[in-house]
Formats: structure tokens, sequence, C-alpha cells
């Protein structure tokens, strides 16, 4: 995956939910 994609993940209730995001740069985060 490349580095300016996070990916968020969530189980509520037993299902699962994915998130990909696009971030910009690692930098643009902190």
């Amino acid at each position: 995956m490349p580095p300016d994609w996070l990916l968020i993940y969530e189980i509520d209730g037993g299902e699962l939910f994915l998130y990909l995001t696009r971030t910009g740069t690692h930098s643009d985060l902190f």
C-alpha cells in the first residue's frame, strides 16, 4: 500500500468496516 494512504478498520457487533483514506504526505498528519 502506498505510504500516502491510511487504512482504518472498525469492528462493530461482529461486522467489519474498512476505510481507505488518502492522507497526502505523512508529515501532513502530525
